[in-house]
């Protein structure tokens, strides 16, 4: 009787053993997963930011075409139309110069 309990218990213990195993893995794998798709979030909505922001054209009177980064705003200062071009400048242009402004 007293070898049979022994034996019972090593089992036990075996089990035990590979349950935790099973569930050492489990954790494991459901970390992985986290992490992807964490990172999958972060990249979808950088390609989100990016499709946001829109190229604006302004028509000069004089004919000119200016291209802006984003949609160009009137400065309360100054009363101009400030801008940022492709290279990440400020701009500002008279209000009376600007004929048109469209979205590309």
């Amino acid at each position: 009787m007293l070898g049979e309990n022994n034996r019972n218990r090593s089992g036990l213990i075996h089990v035990k053993n590979a349950v935790l195993a099973l569930k050492d893995d489990a954790n494991k794998r459901i970390e992985d997963m986290k992490k992807w798709l964490i990172a999958a979030f972060c990249i979808t909505g950088m390609f989100a930011l990016v499709g946001c922001s829109n190229d604006h054209l302004i028509r000069t009177s004089d004919g000119q075409i200016i291209e802006a980064d984003e949609k160009p705003e009137i400065d309360d200062d100054t009363g101009m139309i400030e801008y940022e071009d492709h290279s990440g400048r400020e701009n500002q242009i008279q209000q009376e110069d600007v004929r048109e402004i469209k979205e590309r």
